[in-house]
């Protein structure tokens, strides 16, 4: 069952339980001081779309969706961070080399819907996550794009905040 809540006036989340998820893909340590994150984010994009990461991902259990996994946060959203991009896997699957493995936990989860022009709708989103004073726990938030994100005039990427115990 979830529930909404707001954070401000305009923006809602839905609070729901999440299963863990194995995730395969590459990724890149970064942090949100001096646009580092900006420049990282964007050509780990980039690697993932032109070296076709995505058909190289053993295992992929539904390929038509596309995780970005912040994780191994060292502290809160200013301090470094692991950003992965990828799909899901069978959790006995290893990763290849090149890539890396990741087990988003189960846990419950703030549901935010970023929709419209990409990327602005997404930053946006994550402008309101970070001004909010939602208690997040730092382990993995994730973003999913799915078929949702590439429907014309919807462009919906689903992103889910790893709620501190406090807030379950």
């Amino acid at each position: 069952m979830s529930t909404q809540e707001p954070i401000e006036k305009k923006t809602i989340y839905e609070k729901v339980a999440h299963d863990s998820v194995s995730i395969i893909g590459i990724d890149v340590i970064t942090h949100n001081k001096d646009d580092k994150a900006v420049d990282d984010i964007n050509g780990l994009w980039q690697r993932f779309i032109t070296e076709g990461i995505i058909e190289r991902i053993p295992g992929s259990i539904s390929p038509e969706f596309v995780y970005a996994v912040y994780t191994d946060y060292e502290g809160d959203h200013e301090q470094p961070y692991r950003l992965i991009i990828g799909c899901a896997v069978d959790a006995n699957q290893d990763a290849p080399e090149g890539m890396v493995k990741h087990t988003i936990p189960a846990a419950t989860y703030a549901l935010f819907r970023s929709r419209g022009e990409q990327p602005r709708s997404l930053i946006k989103t994550w402008e309101t996550i970070w001004a909010s004073d939602l208690k997040r726990s730092f382990t993995s938030d994730f973003e999913v794009y799915g078929p949702r994100f590439y429907e014309a005039g919807l462009h919906e990427a689903l992103i889910y905040i790893s709620l501190a115990q406090e807030n379950n």
